[in-house]
Protein backbone atom coordinates (compact mmCIF):
# COMPACT_ATOMS: atom_id res chain seq x y z
CA UNK A 1 0.00 0.00 0.00
CA UNK A 2 1.43 3.38 -0.72
CA UNK A 3 1.65 6.19 1.40
CA UNK A 4 -0.22 9.93 1.02
CA UNK A 5 0.51 12.30 3.28
CA UNK A 6 -1.42 15.73 2.47
CA UNK A 7 -0.27 19.10 4.51
CA UNK A 8 -3.30 21.45 4.76
CA UNK A 9 -2.93 24.90 5.99
CA UNK A 10 -6.44 25.32 7.51
CA UNK A 11 -8.31 23.19 10.23
CA UNK A 12 -9.83 19.78 9.01
CA UNK A 13 -12.42 18.73 9.26
CA UNK A 14 -13.85 20.63 7.42
CA UNK A 15 -12.31 21.31 4.15
CA UNK A 16 -15.03 19.93 1.19
CA UNK A 17 -12.23 19.34 -1.51
CA UNK A 18 -9.55 17.66 0.57
CA UNK A 19 -11.75 15.17 2.25
CA UNK A 20 -13.08 14.58 -1.26
CA UNK A 21 -10.21 13.72 -2.40
CA UNK A 22 -8.73 12.22 0.21
CA UNK A 23 -11.61 9.52 0.71
CA UNK A 24 -11.13 9.06 -3.36
CA UNK A 25 -7.64 7.80 -2.58
CA UNK A 26 -8.63 5.75 0.32
CA UNK A 27 -11.25 3.89 -1.90
CA UNK A 28 -8.50 3.28 -4.70
CA UNK A 29 -5.52 1.68 -2.27
CA UNK A 30 -3.84 4.62 -0.97
CA UNK A 31 -3.02 5.32 2.70
CA UNK A 32 -4.10 8.87 3.13
CA UNK A 33 -2.65 11.13 6.54
CA UNK A 34 -3.01 14.61 6.94
CA UNK A 35 -1.21 17.31 8.51
CA UNK A 36 -2.12 20.26 9.55
CA UNK A 37 -2.53 23.07 12.38
CA UNK A 38 -5.34 23.28 14.68
CA UNK A 39 -6.08 26.99 16.11
CA UNK A 40 -8.66 25.46 18.44
CA UNK A 41 -8.75 22.06 20.93
CA UNK A 42 -9.08 19.30 18.16
CA UNK A 43 -7.32 16.36 19.42
CA UNK A 44 -4.07 16.22 17.73
CA UNK A 45 -4.03 13.01 16.46
CA UNK A 46 -7.58 11.07 15.30
CA UNK A 47 -8.47 8.62 12.43
CA UNK A 48 -11.65 10.86 10.49
CA UNK A 49 -13.14 8.83 7.92
CA UNK A 50 -10.58 6.81 7.65
CA UNK A 51 -8.17 9.94 6.90
CA UNK A 52 -4.89 9.54 9.52
CA UNK A 53 -4.86 13.36 10.84
CA UNK A 54 -1.99 14.67 12.75
CA UNK A 55 -2.70 18.32 14.12
CA UNK A 56 -0.08 20.39 15.74
CA UNK A 57 -1.20 23.52 18.05
CA UNK A 58 -0.72 27.30 17.15
CA UNK A 59 -2.08 30.26 17.52
CA UNK A 60 -3.85 31.43 14.55
CA UNK A 61 -2.27 35.31 14.78
CA UNK A 62 1.10 33.93 14.93
CA UNK A 63 0.26 31.20 12.80
CA UNK A 64 -0.75 34.00 9.82
CA UNK A 65 2.13 35.97 10.85
CA UNK A 66 4.43 33.60 9.76
CA UNK A 67 2.54 32.92 6.56
CA UNK A 68 2.51 36.58 5.77
CA UNK A 69 6.34 36.79 6.41
CA UNK A 70 7.09 33.99 3.67
CA UNK A 71 8.27 36.09 1.56
CA UNK A 72 11.04 38.02 3.82
CA UNK A 73 11.97 34.70 6.42
CA UNK A 74 12.25 30.97 6.62
CA UNK A 75 10.06 30.38 9.80
CA UNK A 76 6.88 29.44 8.04
CA UNK A 77 9.34 26.92 6.04
CA UNK A 78 11.07 25.82 9.17
CA UNK A 79 7.83 25.13 11.52
CA UNK A 80 6.58 22.49 8.85
CA UNK A 81 9.92 21.13 7.90
CA UNK A 82 10.52 19.68 11.68
CA UNK A 83 6.46 18.69 11.74
CA UNK A 84 6.76 16.96 7.79
CA UNK A 85 10.21 15.13 8.35
CA UNK A 86 8.60 13.57 11.81
CA UNK A 87 5.71 11.91 10.00
CA UNK A 88 8.08 11.05 6.75
CA UNK A 89 10.58 9.08 8.89
CA UNK A 90 7.24 7.61 11.01
CA UNK A 91 5.36 6.37 8.42
CA UNK A 92 7.55 5.69 4.92
CA UNK A 93 6.02 8.50 3.08
CA UNK A 94 5.53 8.22 -1.01
CA UNK A 95 3.97 10.86 -1.95
CA UNK A 96 3.67 14.26 -0.32
CA UNK A 97 0.19 16.14 -1.61
CA UNK A 98 0.15 19.57 -0.79
CA UNK A 99 -2.72 22.07 -0.73
CA UNK A 100 -2.37 25.32 -2.25
CA UNK A 101 0.87 27.45 -3.27
CA UNK A 102 2.65 28.64 0.16
CA UNK A 103 3.22 24.86 1.49
CA UNK A 104 5.12 24.44 -2.18
CA UNK A 105 7.98 26.07 -0.24
CA UNK A 106 8.63 22.46 0.94
CA UNK A 107 9.28 21.16 -1.94
CA UNK A 108 13.20 22.04 -2.25
CA UNK A 109 13.87 21.31 1.02
CA UNK A 110 12.34 18.06 0.91
CA UNK A 111 14.55 16.65 -2.35
CA UNK A 112 17.10 14.84 -0.59
CA UNK A 113 14.13 12.31 0.23
CA UNK A 114 14.45 10.42 -2.89
CA UNK A 115 11.61 8.16 -3.13
CA UNK A 116 9.47 11.29 -2.29
CA UNK A 117 6.81 12.38 -5.08
CA UNK A 118 5.25 16.06 -4.76
CA UNK A 119 2.18 16.71 -5.64
CA UNK A 120 1.20 20.50 -5.68
CA UNK A 121 -2.93 20.99 -5.42
CA UNK A 122 -3.68 24.53 -6.50
CA UNK A 123 -7.08 25.22 -5.09
CA UNK A 124 -6.52 29.05 -6.58
CA UNK A 125 -4.82 31.00 -8.40
CA UNK A 126 -2.69 32.29 -5.30
CA UNK A 127 -1.16 35.48 -6.42
CA UNK A 128 -3.77 36.52 -8.42
CA UNK A 129 -6.00 35.92 -5.04
CA UNK A 130 -3.72 37.56 -2.41
CA UNK A 131 -3.70 40.77 -4.83
CA UNK A 132 -7.58 41.36 -4.48
CA UNK A 133 -7.66 40.67 -0.95
CA UNK A 134 -8.31 43.88 1.20
CA UNK A 135 -6.12 43.46 3.61
CA UNK A 136 -2.89 43.79 0.83
CA UNK A 137 -4.06 47.48 0.39
CA UNK A 138 -3.27 48.21 3.79
CA UNK A 139 -0.25 48.79 5.89
CA UNK A 140 2.24 47.35 6.33
CA UNK A 141 1.35 44.40 3.57
CA UNK A 142 0.87 46.49 0.88
CA UNK A 143 4.82 47.27 1.78
CA UNK A 144 6.02 44.33 2.93
CA UNK A 145 4.40 41.75 0.74
CA UNK A 146 5.13 41.69 -3.05
CA UNK A 147 2.49 40.29 -5.55
CA UNK A 148 5.51 39.59 -7.90
CA UNK A 149 7.08 37.70 -5.75
CA UNK A 150 4.46 36.03 -5.49
CA UNK A 151 4.68 34.72 -8.86
CA UNK A 152 8.13 34.24 -8.85
CA UNK A 153 8.02 31.81 -6.18
CA UNK A 154 5.05 30.05 -7.63
CA UNK A 155 7.08 29.24 -11.04
CA UNK A 156 10.36 28.36 -8.84
CA UNK A 157 8.34 26.26 -6.49
CA UNK A 158 5.98 24.41 -9.20
CA UNK A 159 8.79 23.62 -11.24
CA UNK A 160 9.92 20.81 -8.93
CA UNK A 161 6.63 19.60 -8.17
CA UNK A 162 6.15 15.79 -10.01
CA UNK A 163 2.08 16.68 -10.90
CA UNK A 164 0.37 19.87 -10.59
CA UNK A 165 -3.61 19.52 -9.75
CA UNK A 166 -5.92 22.63 -11.01
CA UNK A 167 -8.85 23.38 -10.83
CA UNK A 168 -9.92 25.29 -14.19
CA UNK A 169 -8.09 24.60 -17.34
CA UNK A 170 -7.13 28.41 -17.90
CA UNK A 171 -5.08 27.89 -14.94
CA UNK A 172 -3.48 24.48 -16.69
CA UNK A 173 -2.79 27.34 -19.43
CA UNK A 174 -1.21 29.78 -17.42
CA UNK A 175 1.01 27.45 -14.96
CA UNK A 176 2.43 25.47 -18.02
CA UNK A 177 3.01 28.72 -20.01
CA UNK A 178 4.67 29.98 -16.47
CA UNK A 179 7.17 26.89 -15.85
CA UNK A 180 7.07 25.71 -19.22
CA UNK A 181 6.87 22.50 -20.77
CA UNK A 182 7.65 18.71 -19.85
CA UNK A 183 5.41 18.98 -16.49
CA UNK A 184 2.39 17.33 -15.69
CA UNK A 185 -0.95 18.65 -15.20
CA UNK A 186 -4.67 17.17 -13.99
CA UNK A 187 -7.81 19.10 -14.05
CA UNK A 188 -9.39 18.28 -11.26
CA UNK A 189 -12.44 20.68 -10.61
CA UNK A 190 -14.70 21.24 -7.17
CA UNK A 191 -17.35 19.04 -8.55
CA UNK A 192 -20.48 17.60 -6.42
CA UNK A 193 -20.09 14.30 -4.64
CA UNK A 194 -23.52 13.21 -5.50
CA UNK A 195 -24.55 10.70 -2.89
CA UNK A 196 -22.42 12.74 -0.28
CA UNK A 197 -24.02 15.75 -1.33
CA UNK A 198 -27.54 14.19 -1.54
CA UNK A 199 -27.43 12.83 1.98
CA UNK A 200 -25.99 16.18 3.92
CA UNK A 201 -29.22 17.76 2.26
CA UNK A 202 -32.21 18.26 4.79
CA UNK A 203 -35.27 19.62 4.62
CA UNK A 204 -36.38 22.77 6.64
CA UNK A 205 -40.24 23.20 6.26
CA UNK A 206 -40.10 26.72 7.72
CA UNK A 207 -37.51 27.52 4.88
CA UNK A 208 -39.83 25.94 2.30
CA UNK A 209 -42.66 27.99 3.07
CA UNK A 210 -40.77 31.42 2.28
CA UNK A 211 -40.75 33.62 -1.11
CA UNK A 212 -43.57 30.89 -2.46
CA UNK A 213 -45.12 33.97 -4.55
CA UNK A 214 -42.00 35.43 -5.53
CA UNK A 215 -39.94 35.33 -8.47
CA UNK A 216 -36.55 34.56 -6.32
CA UNK A 217 -32.63 34.77 -7.65
CA UNK A 218 -30.52 33.07 -5.10
CA UNK A 219 -26.81 34.33 -4.23
CA UNK A 220 -24.84 32.40 -2.23
CA UNK A 221 -21.92 32.33 -0.75
CA UNK A 222 -18.99 34.55 1.15
CA UNK A 223 -19.83 38.09 1.13
CA UNK A 224 -16.78 40.10 -0.10
CA UNK A 225 -16.45 42.60 -2.87
CA UNK A 226 -14.92 40.48 -5.06
CA UNK A 227 -17.95 38.21 -5.27
CA UNK A 228 -19.47 41.35 -7.15
CA UNK A 229 -23.07 41.20 -5.68
CA UNK A 230 -22.82 45.13 -5.75
CA UNK A 231 -23.91 44.68 -9.41
CA UNK A 232 -26.87 42.31 -8.29
CA UNK A 233 -28.54 45.04 -6.51
CA UNK A 234 -27.97 47.36 -9.54
CA UNK A 235 -29.65 44.85 -11.73
CA UNK A 236 -32.87 44.61 -8.95
CA UNK A 237 -33.07 48.16 -9.01
CA UNK A 238 -33.28 48.32 -13.11
CA UNK A 239 -35.95 45.50 -13.25
CA UNK A 240 -38.08 45.82 -10.06
CA UNK A 241 -40.85 47.68 -11.84
CA UNK A 242 -41.17 44.79 -14.67
CA UNK A 243 -40.41 42.45 -12.23
CA UNK A 244 -42.47 43.66 -8.84
CA UNK A 245 -42.69 40.27 -6.99
CA UNK A 246 -38.80 39.75 -7.35
CA UNK A 247 -36.67 38.65 -4.19
CA UNK A 248 -32.97 38.99 -4.37
CA UNK A 249 -31.78 35.96 -1.87
CA UNK A 250 -28.22 36.92 -0.23
CA UNK A 251 -26.98 33.40 1.64
CA UNK A 252 -23.83 34.52 3.40
CA UNK A 253 -21.85 36.56 5.44
CA UNK A 254 -19.03 38.15 5.27
CA UNK A 255 -16.72 41.95 5.43
CA UNK A 256 -19.09 43.09 2.45
CA UNK A 257 -22.08 42.48 3.53
CA UNK A 258 -22.54 46.12 5.70
CA UNK A 259 -22.03 47.98 1.74
CA UNK A 260 -24.56 46.12 0.57
CA UNK A 261 -27.04 46.58 3.16
CA UNK A 262 -26.35 50.53 3.02
CA UNK A 263 -26.34 49.89 -0.83
CA UNK A 264 -29.89 48.58 -1.19
CA UNK A 265 -31.12 51.53 0.99
CA UNK A 266 -29.61 54.32 -0.81
CA UNK A 267 -30.64 53.04 -3.97
CA UNK A 268 -34.39 52.08 -2.51
CA UNK A 269 -34.47 48.40 -3.04
CA UNK A 270 -34.68 47.75 0.47
CA UNK A 271 -37.86 45.39 0.16
CA UNK A 272 -36.53 43.44 -2.71
CA UNK A 273 -33.39 42.22 -1.22
CA UNK A 274 -33.39 39.35 1.72
CA UNK A 275 -30.18 39.31 3.79
CA UNK A 276 -30.31 35.73 5.22
CA UNK A 277 -26.98 35.36 6.86
CA UNK A 278 -24.65 32.51 6.66
CA UNK A 279 -26.33 28.98 5.87
CA UNK A 280 -25.62 26.04 6.56
CA UNK A 281 -24.76 24.06 3.09
CA UNK A 282 -27.54 21.42 4.16
CA UNK A 283 -30.01 23.50 3.69
CA UNK A 284 -29.79 24.55 0.05
CA UNK A 285 -32.32 22.13 -0.98
CA UNK A 286 -35.53 23.92 0.88
CA UNK A 287 -34.14 27.23 -0.46
CA UNK A 288 -34.10 26.06 -3.81
CA UNK A 289 -37.55 24.74 -3.65
CA UNK A 290 -38.23 28.46 -4.40
CA UNK A 291 -35.52 29.45 -6.37
CA UNK A 292 -35.85 30.62 -9.97
CA UNK A 293 -32.81 30.73 -10.74
CA UNK A 294 -29.21 31.41 -9.65
CA UNK A 295 -26.77 33.99 -9.98
CA UNK A 296 -22.62 34.04 -9.87
CA UNK A 297 -21.80 37.67 -10.58
CA UNK A 298 -18.36 37.55 -9.54
CA UNK A 299 -15.79 40.12 -10.21
CA UNK A 300 -13.83 39.08 -13.39
CA UNK A 301 -9.70 38.70 -12.61
CA UNK A 302 -7.12 36.63 -13.17
CA UNK A 303 -8.02 34.96 -10.09
CA UNK A 304 -12.11 34.40 -10.93
CA UNK A 305 -11.23 33.43 -14.25
CA UNK A 306 -8.90 30.47 -12.86
CA UNK A 307 -11.77 29.18 -10.55
CA UNK A 308 -14.64 26.93 -10.16
CA UNK A 309 -16.76 27.80 -7.67
CA UNK A 310 -18.55 24.64 -5.64
CA UNK A 311 -21.94 26.48 -6.16
CA UNK A 312 -22.04 26.23 -9.78
CA UNK A 313 -22.39 22.82 -9.39
CA UNK A 314 -24.39 22.87 -6.51
CA UNK A 315 -27.09 25.44 -8.63
CA UNK A 316 -26.60 22.75 -11.67
CA UNK A 317 -27.53 19.73 -9.52
CA UNK A 318 -30.99 21.26 -8.34
CA UNK A 319 -31.30 22.27 -12.07
CA UNK A 320 -31.76 25.63 -11.36
CA UNK A 321 -30.67 28.11 -14.57
CA UNK A 322 -27.57 30.21 -13.79
CA UNK A 323 -26.51 33.65 -14.75
CA UNK A 324 -23.08 34.05 -14.21
CA UNK A 325 -20.97 36.74 -15.44
CA UNK A 326 -18.07 36.30 -17.77
CA UNK A 327 -15.63 34.55 -15.74
CA UNK A 328 -13.49 32.08 -18.03
CA UNK A 329 -13.91 28.89 -16.37
CA UNK A 330 -17.67 29.40 -15.39
CA UNK A 331 -18.66 31.02 -18.62
CA UNK A 332 -16.95 28.34 -20.66
CA UNK A 333 -19.17 25.20 -18.35
CA UNK A 334 -22.19 27.25 -18.49
CA UNK A 335 -21.92 28.23 -21.99
CA UNK A 336 -20.81 24.22 -22.98
CA UNK A 337 -23.69 23.42 -21.25
CA UNK A 338 -26.78 25.21 -22.16
CA UNK A 339 -27.68 26.22 -18.66
CA UNK A 340 -28.06 29.25 -17.82
CA UNK A 341 -26.24 32.88 -19.40
CA UNK A 342 -23.21 34.94 -19.48
CA UNK A 343 -23.14 38.72 -18.86
CA UNK A 344 -20.25 41.25 -18.63
CA UNK A 345 -19.23 41.22 -14.77
CA UNK A 346 -19.64 44.89 -14.41
CA UNK A 347 -22.38 45.64 -16.59
CA UNK A 348 -25.69 45.68 -14.42
CA UNK A 349 -27.65 46.36 -17.27
CA UNK A 350 -26.68 43.47 -19.43
CA UNK A 351 -27.59 41.63 -16.23
CA UNK A 352 -31.00 43.08 -15.69
CA UNK A 353 -31.48 42.21 -19.33
CA UNK A 354 -30.70 38.44 -18.74
CA UNK A 355 -32.69 38.24 -15.93
CA UNK A 356 -35.61 39.53 -17.55
CA UNK A 357 -34.99 37.36 -20.22
CA UNK A 358 -35.45 34.37 -18.07
CA UNK A 359 -38.66 35.61 -16.24
CA UNK A 360 -40.30 35.61 -19.39
CA UNK A 361 -39.43 32.06 -20.37
CA UNK A 362 -40.37 29.74 -18.03
CA UNK A 363 -39.28 26.82 -20.50
CA UNK A 364 -35.88 28.26 -20.83
CA UNK A 365 -35.14 28.41 -17.45
CA UNK A 366 -36.34 24.33 -17.50
CA UNK A 367 -34.52 23.99 -20.35
CA UNK A 368 -31.64 24.92 -18.93
CA UNK A 369 -31.99 23.57 -15.48
CA UNK A 370 -32.11 20.31 -16.55
CA UNK A 371 -29.30 20.56 -18.77
CA UNK A 372 -27.34 21.82 -16.01
CA UNK A 373 -28.90 18.65 -13.83
CA UNK A 374 -28.31 16.73 -16.58
CA UNK A 375 -24.37 17.65 -16.71
CA UNK A 376 -23.72 16.66 -13.18
CA UNK A 377 -25.14 13.30 -13.37
CA UNK A 378 -23.16 12.80 -16.82
CA UNK A 379 -19.88 15.20 -16.49
CA UNK A 380 -19.52 17.26 -13.82
CA UNK A 381 -19.64 15.05 -10.91
CA UNK A 382 -16.69 14.24 -8.29
CA UNK A 383 -16.68 10.57 -9.07
CA UNK A 384 -16.00 11.08 -13.18
CA UNK A 385 -13.86 13.86 -12.15
CA UNK A 386 -11.60 12.13 -9.75
CA UNK A 387 -10.71 9.90 -11.99
CA UNK A 388 -7.79 11.61 -13.97
CA UNK A 389 -6.11 12.07 -10.72
CA UNK A 390 -6.25 8.55 -9.26
CA UNK A 391 -5.22 7.46 -12.56
CA UNK A 392 -2.14 9.83 -12.26
CA UNK A 393 -1.34 8.75 -8.36
CA UNK A 394 -1.63 4.79 -10.10
CA UNK A 395 0.65 5.64 -12.67
CA UNK A 396 3.15 7.50 -10.39
CA UNK A 397 3.33 4.98 -7.67
CA UNK A 398 3.91 2.18 -10.34
CA UNK A 399 6.95 3.50 -11.59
Amino acid sequence: MNNVLMLLENEFPFDDRVEKEAISLIDSGFKVSLLCPTFSNQVRREFYNNIDIYRFAIKKNIFNKLLGLIQLFPFYKILWKRKVTKIINQQNIDIIHIHDLPLCCLIDSLKSYSNLKFIADMHENYPAMVSGQEHMKRFPNKYMISIKKWYKLEKKWLKNADLIICTASGMISRLSGEIGEGHDFVLVPNTVDIEKFKGSQKRDPEIEKKFVDDFVILSYGVVSEQRGVQYAIQAIDLIKEKIPEVKLLILGDGSYLENLKKQAVALGVGRYIIFEGWQNQSVLISYMENTDLCIIPHIKSEHTDNTSPNKLFHFMYFSKPVVASNCNYIQEIVEEENCGLVYTYDDPKELAEAILLLYSGKNKRETMGNNGQQAISVKYNWATTSMSMIEKYKSMTAQ
